[in-house]
């Protein structure tokens, strides 16, 4: 492996090089997008609504763009409106949501 990457070394000087081949290993990481059963969606809204009701900690995994990501903490808002909630400062759609874990109290 060491030996490839010095083969592309000449191509760094080249303006603007790195940035393209940095977006052609993002486009090539990319994941479609999860496709989830109506009894998952169930499981979620009741997770959701248990984390609302005890202020418990949870971690949300979500896709965008692409990509998995998760963030934890505890959901301070609902938005019913715009359909996305309010996690350390973060929105995140609704639909975007995968996965809901609740964190256990110690």
């Amino acid at each position: 492996m060491r030996n490839r990457k010095g083969k592309w070394q000449p191509f760094d000087a080249l303006t603007g090089y790195h940035e393209a081949l940095e977006k052609v290993v993002l486009q090539k990481n990319k994941q479609a997008r999860p496709v989830l059963a109506s009894e998952y969606f169930e499981e979620l809204n009741e997770k959701l609504y248990e984390a609302l009701a005890s202020k418990q900690e949870v971690s949300i995994k979500y896709y965008d763009d692409g990509y998995i990501y998760k963030v934890s903490g505890i959901i301070s808002k609902v938005d019913t409106v715009y359909k996305m909630i309010i996690i350390n400062n973060k929105k995140i759609p609704l639909n975007y949501i995968t996965e809901i874990i609740l964190e256990e109290k110690i």
